[in-house]
This record gives C-alpha cells, sequence and structure tokens, in this order.
C-alpha cells in the first residue's frame, strides 16, 4: 500500500485537474485504502466510451502514483498503449505501465512493443525502467540463444540497450550477458554494433561496482560463450582493474590471455595484426603484473611487447599511399606509446622519490622518448587525417594506458593512496619539464639541457614536429579540393543548402589555418596550435581534495589557472582557456569549501560563473557553434551546482542554494541535474515535485550519496540508507577518501533525519 502522503498528493492531482467528480472518487481511494478495488476505479475512470478529456484526466491522475496494477487495469492500459507513441494517450499509457511498482507492468509493455511497428516499439521501450522489474521482460524478449535475431533490428538494438546496464543485477541469470555475445554474432551490421555496445556497457557498469564476485560470475559468462575472443578478455581485464583491483582475477584472465598468443600468432600466421594483437595482450599483462607487485614479470612482459611491435613500426606504413596500411601505423603508433608510458611509470613506482640526479636524469631522458613519440603519432595522424592523440590527456586516458588503469586508480599493494598521489605529481613534474605549456599547473624540474626541456630546441622533435605541420597542410588541401569537387558536380550552384555553403567555408578556414601554422615561425604560439593543454592538475586536485588534502588541491588548482591564463593570449587556446580556467576556478572553490571557508569558496566560484558568462555571451555574438555553446553551459551548470552545495551546507543559506540549483537544472537536465533539484526541492518542502523528478531520474553512477539526501528529506529512510551505503562504498578507494565521505556524511543537514539510527551511525563512524 503506497503511502498516506501519496494519496494525498493523488487527491491533490485530481483536484487541480479539474475533474470534480474526478476529485471526489480521489476521496473514496483514500477510504478505500485497497488497491484492487483503487484499480477497478481505474478501470471504469479509463472505458472506450468516454470522451478523450476525460481519459486524459484520467491517465494523469494515475500517473500521479500508479501503484500495482491489476489484470483488469493491465488490460485497458494496454489496449491504450497500443494506439502507439504518436498518440497523447498511448504515450501516457506507456509511461504508467513502466511505472508500476509490479513487473507485470513492464511485461505488458514489452507485449505492447512487439505489437507497434518497429520504430515505435522502440520508443516504448524506452519507457521501461532502470531496475530489476525489466530484466525478466527484456530477457524474454531476446529470447534464449540468440532468438532475439528474428526480431526487427530496431526492436532488438533498442532493447540490448535498454538490458545491458541492467545485467550487472544479481538477480539476473548467470548466463544473460552470454546473450549480448550472442546477439553480437548477428548478420545484421547494427545487432553487431549494439552487441558490441552492450557489452561494453555491461563491462564499464561492473567496473564500477567494483564487485569482484559479480564480475568474475558475469565475466565467466560471456567467456563460455566466446572463450577465445582476445577483445572481450582484455575488456574484462581492464574492469577488473578499474572496478577495485581483484589483482586474482585480473592475474587469471591476463594468463588466458596471454595463452592464447601463440594460437593468434599461428591462426594468423604471424600477420602485423596478431603481432599488434600480442603486444597489446603483453601491455596490459605487464600492468596487471606490476599492479600485483611482481615488478620482474612486468618488465618482462613489456619487452615482449615491444618486441612484436618493432617490425610494424619498422614497416612505416605512415609513408605509404594505402589508407588501411596509415591507419594500422596509427595504431601501432598508439600502442608505442602507451608502451614508453608503462615504461615511464613502472620504473617511477620503483623509486617514486627520484632519488639522485641519475634517476631525476634517466625519468626525463625516457619522458623526452615519450614525448617524442607523442610527435611522431601526430605526425602518423596527420597523415591519415585525423587528430585526435595531440594531448597527453589521449595518452593517460587511453584504453591500455597505466596511468588509467593503475596509477589513477589509487589501489597499488605495497602503495599507499599517499604514496601513488605523489608518484602522480612526480609525473606530471617529469612531463611538464619536457613539455613545457603542455601541462599546466605543475611546476618542471630544474634541468640545464635545453635539448631535453624544450621540444624546440630539440632537433628531433622538431623535425615531427615540421612534419606534422606540412602533412596538416596537405591533408586541409586534399578535404578543400574534394569539397570543391562535390560542389561543382552539383551544376546548379545557387542550390546549394546552407549547411553545404558552411562546410566549404570551414574546408576553407581549415587551409588558411595550416597554411599560416607552416609559414610561421617555429615558436610557442605556433606550437602551441599543435599540441593542446592537459588537465591533469586539475584531476589530480580533484583526488587530493577527496583524499582529505584541500591546502595542496588549492595550491595546485590555482597554479593551473594561472598557467592556463598566460597561455591563453594564443588565439587557437582561448576558447578552451576560459572553460578550463572556470574548471580551475570551481577547484579552488570546492577546496576552501572543504577548508570551512565558504565565503572564500563562494568568490571563487562566482569568478568562475562571471568568466563563462561572458563567454557564452561571446559565443552567440559571433555565431558559434552549438556544441561550444552547451560546452560552456554545462560547465556553468556544474559551477552553479557547486554555489549551491557552498550555500546550503557550510553557509546555512537553503533559500540562496534553491536558486542555484535552479538555474543549474535549466542549463542541464541530465539525470545527476535532476535529482540534485528533486534534493532541493524536497527540502523546501516541495515533496511531490521532488518525488515526480526522481521518478523521472534513472539512477547513473555518481548519484548515490543527492539520492541518499533526498530519500532522507522525503522520508524514505530505508531508501536513503541503502543509497548512503551505495556512496560510502564507492568512496572506499583509499582511507582518506573514505574518512572524508563520512565526516562530510555526518554533518551533512539533509541527512539530519537518520542520525538517529544506529545503521547511520554506524556507516559514518
Amino acid at each position: 500500500m503506497r503511502s498516506g502522503i501519496c494519496c494525498h498528493a493523488l487527491v491533490l492531482a485530481l483536484a487541480v485537474a479539474g475533474s470534480p467528480v474526478l476529485a471526489r472518487q480521489g476521496e473514496v481511494l483514500l477510504e478505500q485504502k485497497n488497491p484492487d478495488q483503487q484499480a477497478g476505479v481505474w478501470v471504469s475512470r479509463l472505458a472506450p466510451e468516454l470522451t478523450f478529456e476525460q481519459r486524459r484526466e484520467a491517465l494523469l491522475a494515475l500517473r500521479v502514483d500508479p501503484g500495482r496494477g491489476s489484470p483488469a487495469l493491465l488490460e485497458i492500459l494496454a489496449n491504450i498503449a497500443g494506439q502507439g507513441t504518436e498518440s497523447e494517450l498511448g504515450l501516457l499509457a506507456m509511461e504508467i505501465l513502466g511505472a508500476f511498482d509490479a513487473r507485470a507492468g513492464c511485461q505488458v509493455l514489452v507485449d505492447v512493443a512487439k505489437g507497434l511497428e518497429p520504430a515505435q516499439g522502440a520508443l516504448a521501450l524506452g519507457f521501461l525502467p532502470d531496475s530489476s522489474r525489466s530484466l525478466g521482460p527484456l530477457l524474454a524478449l531476446l529470447g534464449p540463444g540468440g532468438e532475439g535475431l528474428g526480431l526487427d533490428p530496431t526492436l532488438t538494438v533498442a532493447a540490448i540497450a535498454k538490458l545491458a546496464p541492467l545485467l550487472v543485477d544479481p538477480s539476473a541469470p548467470l548466463e544473460s550477458p552470454g546473450e549480448l555475445v550472442f546477439l553480437s554474432r548477428g548478420v545484421d551490421p547494427r545487432l553487431r554494433a549494439a552487441g558490441t555496445l552492450g557489452l561494453q556497457t555491461l563491462v564499464a557498469r561492473l567496473a564500477f561496482l567494483g564487485d569482484s564476485e559479480l564480475m568474475a560470475l558475469r565475466g565467466e559468462a560471456i567467456l563460455r560463450v566466446d572463450p577465445h575472443k582476445p577483445g572481450l578478455l582484455m575488456d574484462l581485464v581492464r574492469a577488473t582493474l578499474m572496478g577495485g583491483g581483484d589483482w586474482d582475477l585480473a592475474r587469471r584472465w591476463s594468463e588466458a590471455l596471454l595463452r592464447q598468443v601463440p594460437g593468434i600468432l599461428l591462426d594468423q600466421r604471424g600477420s602485423f595484426d596478431a603481432q599488434l594483437t600480442a603486444s597489446r595482450i603483453h601491455l596490459l599483462a605487464a600492468i596487471v603484473a606490476m599492479g600485483g607487485g611482481d615488478s620482474v614479470a612486468s618488465e618482462k612482459y613489456l619487452a615482449r611487447a615491444h618486441t612484436y611491435l618493432a617490425p610494424i613500426i619498422s614497416a612505416r606504413g605512415d609513408r605509404s599511399s594505402v589508407r588501411i596500411r596509415q591507419a594500422f601505423h596509427v595504431r601501432a603508433m598508439q600502442v608505442r606509446v602507451l608502451l614508453f608510458l608503462a615504461d615511464l611509470y613502472g620504473a617511477l613506482l620503483q623509486d617514486p622519490g627520484l632519488q639522485g640526479d641519475q634517476a631525476l636524469g634517466d625519468s626525463l631522458s625516457a619522458a623526452r622518448e615519450l614525448h617524442k613519440a607523442c610527435l611522431e603519432l601526430d605526425a602518423a595522424e596527420a597523415r591519415h587525417g585525423i587528430r585526435s592523440s595531440n594531448t597527453w590527456d589521449a595518452v593517460l586516458r587511453a584504453d591500455l594506458s597505466m596511468a588509467l588503469l593503475l596509477i589513477d586508480q589509487r589501489h597499488l599493494p605495497g602503495l599507499s593512496p599517499n604514496e601513488v598521489l605523489a608518484a602522480r605529481l612526480t609525473m606530471g613534474r617529469i612531463l611538464a619539464t619536457v613539455s613545457g605549456r603542455e601541462m599546466p599547473g605543475f611546476e618542471p624540474f630544474a634541468w640545464d639541457d635545453e635539448v631535453v626541456t624544450n621540444p624546440l630546441k630539440d632537433p628531433e622533435r622538431v623535425y615531427w614536429i615540421d612534419v606534422t605541420r606540412r602533412r596538416m597542410l596537405y591533408a586541409s588541401e586534399q578535404l578543400a579540393q574534394a569539397r570543391r569537387e562535390e560542389v561543382e558536380a552539383l551544376r546548379v550552384p545557387f542550390l546549394i543548402d546552407v549547411e553545404s555553403f558552411r562546410a566549404e567555408q570551414e574546408k576553407a578556414a581549415q587551409v588558411r589555418f595550416a597554411q599560416n601554422l607552416v609559414r610561421a615561425r617555429l615558436d610557442w604560439d605556433a606550437y602551441s596550435n599543435l599540441r593542446w593543454p592537459s588537465d591533469l592538475a586539475l584531476v589530480l586536485a580533484g583526488d587530493l581534495r577527496r583524499e582529505g588534502r584541500p591546502q595542496e588541491a588549492l595550491a595546485l588548482a590555482a597554479r593551473y589557472g594561472r598557467d592556463m591564463a598566460r597561455a591563453s593570449d594564443t588565439s587557437s587556446w582561448f576558447l578552451l582557456s576560459q572553460i578550463q580556467q572556470a574548471k580551475a576556478e570551481m577547484q579552488e572553490g570546492s577546496a576552501y569549501t572543504d577548508l570551512d571557508e565558504p565565503l572564500r569558496a563562494e568568490e571563487s566560484l562566482l569568478r568562475g560563473v562571471e568568466r563563462i558568462e561572458s563567454l557564452i555571451a561571446t559565443l552567440k555574438t559571433r555565431g558559434m557553434a552549438t556544441r561550444s555553446v552547451s560546452q560552456a553551459e554545462e560547465q556553468l551548470a556544474r559551477l552553479l551546482s557547486s554555489l549551491a552545495v557552498n550555500a546550503n551546507v557550510k553557509l546555512g543559506q537553503p533559500e540562496r542554494a534553491v536558486v542555484w540549483v535552479e538555474r543549474a537544472h535549466e542549463l542541464s537536465t541530465n539525470a545527476a541535474s535532476t535529482v540534485l533539484l528533486a534534493c532541493y526541492r524536497a527540502r523546501a518542502g516541495r515533496l511531490d515535485e521532488a518525488r515526480d523528478l526522481l521518478r523521472r531520474a534513472s539512477p547513473e553512477p555518481g548519484m548515490e550519496y543527492n539520492l541518499a539526501c533526498t530519500h532522507a528529506l522525503l522520508g524514505n529512510r530505508e531508501a536513503a540508507l541503502d543509497w548512503l551505503r551505495r556512496s560510502l562504498d564507492q568512496a572506499g578507494t583509499s582511507p582518506g577518501e573514505l574518512r572524508r565521505e563520512k565526516d562530510w556524511a555526518a554533518r551533512d543537514p539533509d541527512l539530519a533525519s537518520l542520525r538517529d539510527d544506529p545503521r547511520f551511525v554506524a556507516l559514518v563512524q
């Protein structure tokens, strides 16, 4: 039975709907307290002989608090939903079916989707809740052994997208993840893409949850269906590392990968494809070994990875005129860069303090080689007409990066979280020493050799910079020529649409940019047009804050902001610089909040708000792309949310906090923003609005704490405690981070209603 508060909300909604009859009927519902009788009333209000407006009013009222559907109510809603997504009544009925507490509503909704046109059926599946209630109906729809291949691909793709993230639920059948593998083998390319994406989504969710037992169960189910697919197994190893560092499981799966290498080389007769796969497998095995504390095995695997990769690099596919060979060379170069990064990080973890000039000199020499490899990769990508790796961040956050899979996780055996953070700080300084402006926020080491510390004084690196500039010009000219030929082929230029005209103008602008870049003297401004700045310092500042070290985070963020401001005179960096400086100001403000200096926090955050508001006005005045405006608005929403937290928790000004949150939600209506707005509506006593917002927001990673606060304010004690437990589980990366989160929860006024509960006390102690 629903709570009395929800029933009163229902009566209020009925009255607001303007129907005295429905309002009186609602009063009867309050007295009856009988779900079956309530459902019978709704059936009578939805009878087919009633007018459209009467049925619409009833559906709007039922949507407020659907409860559990009786068979008769489900049947009539199914008939209405069968009208399809082009009908307002059909859409309302679909929403209500997905909101019923019982699984039966989900099953009916799936049955309705099967009976609609494929495109409409796919939209209908979108109304299924992101909970275990949807699991059974979706699995039944796809069917065991790939029966889903018999459905229309549009419907199957929608079902896979909805099902994949739900398979992390412990109630999902053990073999169910294997269905995604089976479906990914379909002949239809849409099914293959959807199955692959579904598997990636599942593995990412498993990594986020960090449940080793669940990871093992789901992973083994996938491997039973396809035990000899190295890509899947590599994804599982990566997910294991990112999900908490279960080294035994990661080691078991990486050893299984290594056992596949001889077969891969034999099946593909030692081709370059096979050797590249072998190199990637050994790189991953080296990362696992390093994480498990076996540096000897790690060095051995890295050496083998280099050996497999060497002949591919020597073949110089970037000089070929064959596009596929160019692309393959780019892939090989990307792996080479990651191997150099692993070499450098492996040595650094053995000596985090870099004791002595010899250790520092060796690290800087290795970093110079790494940077030279990055510049050579830039040149290879420019030859192929792409630019994706021209920043340190692309290297540090690549799928097989030791930084992403190992260092950033802060749970290495034998190293404390503080020692890992120290290694990351040292790495930032090393990269700043060899690449200058590319690594803002970090203080370079003092070193006399300019060939090492200045890429513009290093002949080997200058060579690859010049190659990149020339190749960018050639690629731009080729694109412009292709565009001119397309326009001429139309033979009626006056019929060219606006988008085509803009595309032509953009190609011409690319050519002018590349021409100016090649003609310009190679100085830091020209170089900055090729290599963009990393935001590693901001990421690290956030991790320092979470570790309970706000003073260091403050210093790092402030230095980053100053470095970006000095570099922003370069035209290509200006827009990026404004957003990055605002991010730095947000980190500063958050650090001041942690330091119990809320007024200084608000000052920093308001500076960021002013900066982004000015940037948005400039972008709109210049008619810049919508994507650029949206990016700035997202950052503004984050700043406003930080202002709200500071005002509510530290300044004790909840009224001002509500204003900030309302503005943030206007700019960004994603799930996280919706939950935050629900929290503040609940705090203001607008409980029904808060419940409605919660109903519309699907829980996503990172929202656990705000969900706990919202449910606590709504009086849902059990849900609040459950979400708080999940939030603290996610904060368990290190003792410092967990202690900070517990202290915050213990003082948070939003959780005040839980403080007398022994379970809350146990959670925050």
